[in-house]
């Protein structure tokens, strides 16, 4: 039986390329592009993007009997909620893989909608039926504009296989954003948390002969910076040992500061700028992190903001 899932995104700016990957151990392809204008539900926004999952399961004698003499099959059947929760996941993560590689910011949830017989069923691939007992959903995100390179479909594709998703630091930073209007106190409060939760991750994969220690109660954040051993990290940029940049550092200490008054008095001077300034400065932090835990992500330096790393540069 073959299946189709389709959702809206927000935040498609990479103009009219078609980002493609796929998990062939459960028989499912996703496509991603620019949606188009033809005044279809939810109403069009210029960033939309649409994003369809196609995937072929085999169904029981019985159920699929049933489905093709009553061209009804059910979403409460166990073989059908199977393949729509393997191809919501693999939206949701291709969908994160692609935030997460291009540098975009949105909202935790990366779907903006679904749209009108947004689950359906076929037998031939060509004529398309509603799933019965779905119910749709309507999520909006934040966006920013960066192009889809080559080198970004082979990342997505190898880790979509390797069932990876967006670190959770940078899931809390999205959440984090989220808050940066309504409330910019929980919004700064997250960005730290956020920072805390992918150093440690980092710790913990990078040496994990002290990964223990980050169970336990931990110095401030800063403190943990500057006395991690980066040197023993056989990773070199530049022939350069790396370390978090102190433009990183500084502006950390600043963002812990303001956490700490916050959290004991629930009272800080922050600023719009100076929020913005510490969202950005975790973002840098943890695509730094990125690229020094040892898994090929050297691609994350250049979504740093080349100011704050020009010691690593190339004299």
């Amino acid at each position: 039986m073959h299946f189709r899932l389709t959702y809206v995104t927000d935040a498609f700016v990479f103009g009219d390329a078609e980002i493609s990957a796929s998990e062939p151990d459960k028989n499912i392809t996703v496509v991603v592009r620019r949606r188009p204008n033809n005044g279809g539900l939810p109403a069009f926004e210029p960033t939309d993007g649409l994003i369809v999952a196609l995937c072929e399961r085999t169904l029981s004698d019985r159920l699929h009997n049933e489905a093709t003499n009553s061209g009804i099959l059910s979403l409460e059947k166990g073989a059908v909620k199977k393949a729509y929760d393997d191809m919501n996941d693999c939206i949701q993560r291709t969908l994160r893989l692609v935030r997460w590689r291009g540098h975009a910011r949105g909202r935790p949830n990366p779907i903006r909608s679904a749209v009108p017989n947004y689950f359906v069923w076929s037998v031939d691939g060509l004529e398309w039926k509603m799933v019965a007992d779905c119910v749709s959903i309507t999520i909006k995100f934040l966006y920013s504009s960066r192009p889809w390179f080559k080198e970004d479909a082979e990342f997505l594709q190898t880790e979509l296989v390797r069932g990876s998703s967006e670190p959770l630091g940078h899931e809390l930073l999205r959440e984090a954003d989220v808050n940066r209007e309504s409330n910019p106190r929980s919004s700064l409060v997250l960005a730290v948390a956020a920072a805390e939760v992918g150093f440690k991750q980092f710790v913990s994969r990078a040496f994990p002969d002290v990964a223990w220690l980050m169970e336990l109660p931990s110095p401030p954040l800063t403190v943990m910076l500057n006395q991690l051993p980066w040197e023993q990290l056989k990773l070199r940029i530049n022939d350069k040992v790396p370390a978090v940049p102190e433009p990183i550092i500084d502006e950390l200490k600043k963002a812990v500061t303001l956490r700490n008054k916050i959290v004991h008095s629930g009272v800080a001077n922050l600023s719009s700028e100076t929020l913005e300034s510490i969202l950005n400065t975790v973002s840098d932090f943890l695509y730094f992190l990125d690229a020094l835990h040892g898994s090929g992500q050297l691609w994350a330096l250049n979504l740093v903001n080349q100011s704050v790393i020009g010691h690593f540069k190339k004299e």
